[in-house]
């Protein structure tokens, strides 16, 4: 929703395509933060929200998975945008036969959407199964395909960046090439596409018998830092992964590497360039805090700082009694840390805010989460399942600055976590770089629109509005004939009020389609929304080819549009 007479620029946020990852830039903000919690489910679909990030419209883009096209088991990479409340703008599918997922995604220089994912998956990432192949689309800002491209089999692509050249960096686990391989230990893959999702050069990195890749930043110097996990032996020890960071330069060669770890498990699921030139970690270690009824060592949330050459500041375990992860960090604006996760404990913190130092200045428990960003005004967003409500839908949760919502909110209780220092021993890692044999193939993924229903758990500060959809949300006209979508729109938070709607079709021109709106003035209110008609024409001698239908409607202060895509076809 666009408010009118905005300064533009006014609480935005600033897309940083050079290497060094920015903290979020606060908008001046007057009043209460909005915040709420909403799902997104289907009836008798699952969905996973994996990736989440505010876009430049100060909305957010969500990429996961859902099982709504009715096939049992068969999961499809689902893409939903999100206004700066929380309402659906558009919501698509994409997928094959088989299972799908996507696993990262993140708004590019152009408006659009890159996103990385798998095929053959069962909505999880970070797994290289045998039928698995890495999967990267370009979407643009409505959602359509692009570009879409497969590349190495047994592989996952699970973090994805837009690079400073307007290429991508992408990171996951694969195999290297080798004539004789009975069961060849996975790496870490590391590849450099072009805008275009062609290979610049790829690599796999690996010591030992397994290795993956959780996350992948572009660094000032034009390298790049890498994220994930390692296990080097499997016989007398098989739960010992040490979490894995190492830099490569910008064509690939390691300039730096470590393991971080002690005899059990510790893996590093998140990393972010920090304002100091360094780092900060997050993921999961066993051994220390408290260990409650753990038959083996419990694994808490692990957060460590380190230096630009990978040296450990600080270090610290976070949790209750039982098992605790921690899955996404973002620094904030005021130099300390968001992080969430999930937990097994009462009462744990699945979103902790850590000053610079890593102690606790406040936790909240509730759900779980799989990412976080600190918002442009000065709040903070969530995304990941619904464990909640009966459902198995995705959960998009937004908070103050205080990690709140509003008093009853069941998504944010109370939460008794506590921190305790770790002493991960930090050795020089031995990788060895081998080359892939992965191919660039165009993949044919379809794209469906979805319905996933958007259900407000709870709601504060929120002022009164409307949103606006279409269905069909895009429309084919042959020469000679028509197509109409109808317009819905219903209040928010309590609106009440008379709404102004105009329409234009571009491009426009003697010979482009005609466009007719069924009414002008629409009024709602809370339960009672109003719909119009759009019907766009064509004559025999329209120009084929596609068009773009926006309607907007106003009120007050108050704006919002949609975007409807129209092709004009060939009469058979």
């Amino acid at each position: 929703m666009k408010r009118l007479g905005l300064v533009p620029s006014v609480g935005l946020v600033v897309l940083v395509l050079v290497s060094i990852q920015a903290v979020a830039v606060m908008a001046q903000v007057s009043g209460p933060i909005p915040t709420w919690a909403k799902t997104y489910h289907a009836t008798g679909a699952a969905e996973t929200a994996n990736s989440m990030q505010q876009t430049a419209d100060g909305g957010y883009i969500v990429a996961g998975s859902t099982n709504s096209s009715g096939v049992p088991g068969h999961p499809h990479a689902w893409v939903v945008k999100l206004d700066s409340l929380g309402n659906v703008v558009w919501q698509k599918t994409y997928g094959g036969n088989g299972p799908d997922g996507a696993c990262s995604v993140q708004q590019t220089s152009d408006g659009g959407f890159i996103v990385a994912g798998d095929l053959g998956t069962f909505g999880g990432c970070h797994v290289a199964g045998s039928q698995n192949q890495a999967w990267v689309f370009k979407l643009d800002p409505m959602g359509n395909i692009v570009w879409q491209r497969t590349y190495l089999r047994s592989a996952s692509a699970d973090s994805i960046q837009q690079t400073s050249d307007g290429g991508f960096i992408l990171a996951g686990q694969g195999t290297p090439a080798c004539v004789i391989c009975f069961s060849p230990p996975t790496g870490v893959w590391v590849v450099k596409l072009t805008p275009l999702g062609n290979i610049t050069w790829q690599q796999v990195y690996s010591i030992g018998i397994a290795n993956f890749a959780s996350s992948v930043r572009q660094t000032p110097d034009g390298g790049f830092l890498v994220a994930g996990s390692v296990k080097e032996c499997c016989f007398g020890n098989a739960d010992n992964w040490d979490a894995l960071i190492f830099k490569v330069n910008a064509t690939g060669g390691i300039v730096w590497q470590k393991t971080y770890g002690g005899p059990d498990v510790d893996e590093a699921h998140s990393i972010q360039l920090t304002s100091d030139g360094g780092f900060i970690v997050a993921g999961e270690a066993s051994g220390w805090g408290a260990q409650g009824n753990c038959i083996f060592p419990c694994p808490h949330a692990w957060v460590f700082k380190m230096d630009a050459l990978g040296n450990v500041i600080w270090q610290k375990s976070y949790g209750g009694t039982i098992i605790d992860h921690a899955n996404s960090v973002d620094q904030t604006s005021d130099g300390g840390y968001i992080v969430v996760g999930s937990t097994g404990s009462p009462g744990g913190a699945w979103v902790f805010k850590l000053d610079a130092v890593g102690n606790i200045a406040w936790e909240r428990g509730g759900s779980s989460a799989a990412s976080v960003h600190q918002t442009s005004d000065g709040g903070f967003v969530a995304a990941g399942p619904s464990s909640s409500y009966a459902s198995m839908g995705a959960v998009v949760v937004k908070l103050d600055s205080n990690g709140n919502i509003g008093l009853g909110c069941p998504f944010t209780g109370p939460s008794n976590s506590t921190a305790a220092d770790t002493n991960a021993t930090i050795t020089t890692a031995s990788l060895v770089v081998n080359t892939t044999g992965a191919t660039v193939a165009t993949s044919n993924a379809t794209v469906t629109d979805t319905s996933e229903l958007t259900s407000v758990q709870c709601a504060s500060n929120e002022p009164p509005d409307f949103s606006m959809s279409a269905n069909p949300s895009s429309l084919t006209v042959k020469q000679g004939g028509s197509a109409t979508t109808t317009i819905t729109i219903n209040s928010t938070n309590g609106f009440t009020g008379t709404i102004t709607l105009n329409a234009s079709l571009a491009p426009g021109g003697s010979k482009a389609p005609t466009l007719t709106l069924s009414s002008t003035t629409v009024t709602v209110s809370p339960g009672a929304p109003a719909t119009v008609l759009v019907t766009v024409t064509s004559k025999g001698s329209t120009t084929l080819g596609s068009y773009t239908v926006k309607v907007t409607g106003s009120s007050g202060g108050l704006s919002t549009t949609i975007t409807i895509p129209v092709q004009v076809v060939k009469k058979k």
